[in-house]
């Protein structure tokens, strides 16, 4: 792992001006889903095949000790810029339900490397 950090949502209406947010979900979900403090996305930066490469971590915020069940959340679509907006309201959903979501992001999306 590169870097591990906390990630700073904006608020819906800033969504709205960067991302597709508005065509996922509604601001009420989105709202929800940012403000959540049980739960907590984080952006990773990590090594793939010699280039570093973005992935989007929900997860909740207490793990210590616990084995949670995993999904990998591969997205269809093209490279993409910050989609962590789009993506929050599901992420949410099923880290309600009791997993843990890691997202990989395609090379190049966010600031990602390569092709």
């Amino acid at each position: 792992m590169i870097e591990r950090k906390p990630y700073a949502f904006p608020s819906y209406e800033q969504a709205v001006q960067t991302t597709d947010v508005e065509k996922y979900t509604t601001k009420q979900a989105y709202e929800k889903a940012v403000s959540h403090g049980d739960s907590a996305l984080e952006k990773l930066k990590y090594m793939s095949d010699g280039l570093k490469v973005v992935a989007y971590l929900y997860k909740p915020r207490e793990t210590e000790g616990k084995r949670l069940p995993t999904i990998i959340f591969n997205r269809g679509s093209a490279i993409r810029g910050d989609i962590a907006p789009e993506l929050v309201a599901f992420l949410h959903r099923l880290a309600t339900e009791g997993f843990i979501v890691l997202a990989p992001m395609y090379r190049q999306s966010d600031g990602g490397e390569g092709q």
